[in-house]
C-alpha cells in the first residue's frame, strides 16, 4: 500500500516538473537544459512500477489459490524455486563473462557495447535473436565472428 502511493506521487512529482521543464524549453529553445536527472526519475519510476506489479501478482497468486489449477502452479513454483535460482546464478556469471570479453574488445569500435549495461542490454537483445550486422562493419569483424558464434552456441541452446 506504501509503495502503491509513493509511486503516485512520484509520477504526479515527475509529470509536474516535466511539465515545468519544457515550459523552460519553450521559453529559450537555444539553452542547453540537462535532463538527466529527469530521465533517472523515470527509470526509478519505472522499475517501482514493476516492482509493484511483481508484488501485485504475487499477492493475487496468494489469494487465488482456493483454485485447484492454480495452487498446482503455485506449488510448481516452489518446487523448482531451489533449481531456478541455481540456473539463474549460473546464467549470470556466464552471461557476465561473455559481457565483459564483448566490452573490453568494443567498448572503443562500437556504441553498443561502451559500458557495460548497454553490452548487457546487447547481448541479452542478440540472445533473443536480434542482430545488426551494420555495427560490426566498422569493427575487427573476425573477432566479433568469433565471438558472437560462440557466445550464440554456448548460452542459446541452454536457455531454449
Amino acid at each position: 500500500m506504501v509503495l502503491s502511493v509513493c509511486c503516485v506521487v512520484m509520477q504526479i512529482a515527475q509529470n509536474t516538473v516535466a511539465d515545468f521543464i519544457i515550459g523552460k524549453i519553450a521559453a529559450n529553445p537555444t539553452k542547453f537544459y540537462n535532463l538527466s536527472l529527469l530521465v533517472s526519475w523515470e527509470l526509478l519510476n519505472s522499475s517501482a512500477l514493476g516492482f509493484l506489479v511483481f508484488l501485485f501478482n504475487l499477492r493475487m497468486l496468494r489469494i487465488l489459490k482456493f483454485s485447484r489449477r492454480l495452487s498446482m502452479f503455485v506449488e510448481v513454483l516452489h518446487e523448482i524455486f531451489r533449481n531456478g535460482i541455481s540456473f539463474g546464478s549460473f546464467f549470470f556469471i556466464i552471461f557476465a563473462c561473455f559481457a565483459q570479453a564483448f566490452s573490453l574488445l568494443f567498448f572503443s569500435r562500437v556504441y553498443s557495447y561502451a559500458g557495460i549495461l548497454r553490452t548487457f542490454e546487447t547481448l541479452f537483445t542478440l540472445l533473443l535473436g536480434t542482430f545488426y550486422l551494420a555495427l560490426f562493419l566498422n569493427s575487427d569483424f573476425i573477432a566479433m565472428l568469433n565471438l558472437d558464434s560462440t557466445f550464440l552456441f554456448t548460452i542459446s541452446p541452454r536457455v531454449l
